[in-house]
């Protein structure tokens, strides 16, 4: 969901692939290789076999709860800018939060003639502020999401299958 990429989990890292995807695989230059992201991000054509997978003989997965939420991390983190816009929604639902509950403070200090309470504005004004702050990282974040995109030097097309005229 974050990733925003229709990604098979049962899908293994062990696959047969064509000599072009190998070579489109090479011209990218990244850290985070994350084979299943790189392949549906290159778009060629792909398809699974189904097969019955056998429990293992003898130990266990190395993989234990860290090193998966470790996984997870690095793939959300080189595929998606996803986490990025929820947090700028996030700050913009608590600025207008506060701001509506402030709006609402106020008509009842008109109306009602009820005095505000100290921390009636000081919670208004922390969370008002808070809900920018949080914005404005997430518009930051964007950017810097942005940047490391361009860093990543991926190939701006991939070409599946070239003709030759006669």
């Amino acid at each position: 969901f974050l990733t925003n990429m229709n990604y098979d989990g049962k899908v293994g890292n062990f696959r047969i692939i064509s000599h072009k995807v190998v070579i489109q695989l090479k011209n990218m230059h990244e850290q985070i290789r994350f084979l299943g992201g790189l392949i549906h991000w290159l778009g060629f054509p792909t398809t699974a076999i189904d097969i019955i997978q056998e429990k293992r003989f003898t130990g266990k997965s190395s993989y234990n709860l860290k090193k998966l939420i470790t996984l997870a991390t690095n793939f959300i983190i080189a595929y998606s800018n996803r986490p990025l816009k929820f947090s700028i929604y996030f700050g913009f639902f608590i600025s207008f939060f506060s701001f509506s509950f402030g709006v609402y403070e106020i008509i009842r200090t008109l109306l009602l003639g009820t005095p505000v309470s100290g921390w009636a504005s000081t919670i208004v004004s922390l969370y008002f502020l808070g809900g920018i702050i949080i914005t404005i990282l997430g518009i930051i974040g964007l950017y810097l999401g942005k940047i490391f995109e361009e860093v990543k030097q991926r190939p701006i097309y991939v070409i599946q299958q070239t003709t030759q005229a006669k």
